[in-house]
C-alpha cells in the first residue's frame, strides 16, 4: 500500500471521527437544554406545591370557621323561633280571653 493510499485511509477515518464528535456535541447540547428545561419545570412544580399547601391551609381554616358559624346560626335560629312562638302563644292567650 502506498503512502498516499494510507494517508487517504487515515484522513477518512479522521473525518468519520470528526463527524461523530460533531454529532456527539449536538446531542450533548440538546441534553443540556433538556436538563435546563427540567430544572425550570421542577422549580415551577415546587412553587405550585407551595401555593397548594397555602391554599389547603386557608381552605381548612375557612371550613372550620364555616362549621362554627353554622352551629351558632342554628342555635340563634332556634332561639328566634322559640321567642316568636312564645310571643304568638302569649298574644293568643291574652287576646283569646
Amino acid at each position: 500500500m502506498s503512502e498516499e493510499a494510507r494517508f487517504d485511509r487515515v484522513e477518512k477515518q479522521l473525518d468519520k471521527i470528526d463527524d461523530k464528535i460533531a454529532d456527539l456535541t449536538k446531542v450533548v447540547t440538546v441534553m443540556a437544554r433538556i436538563e435546563e428545561r427540567m430544572v425550570t419545570l421542577f422549580k415551577r412544580m415546587e412553587t405550585y406545591e407551595g401555593r397548594h399547601d397555602t391554599f389547603d391551609i386557608r381552605l381548612s381554616s375557612v371550613e372550620q370557621n364555616t362549621t362554627q358559624r353554622g352551629v351558632i346560626d342554628r342555635v340563634l335560629e332556634k332561639g328566634f323561633w322559640v321567642v316568636v312562638g312564645g310571643g304568638i302563644a302569649f298574644l293568643v292567650k291574652v287576646l283569646g280571653e
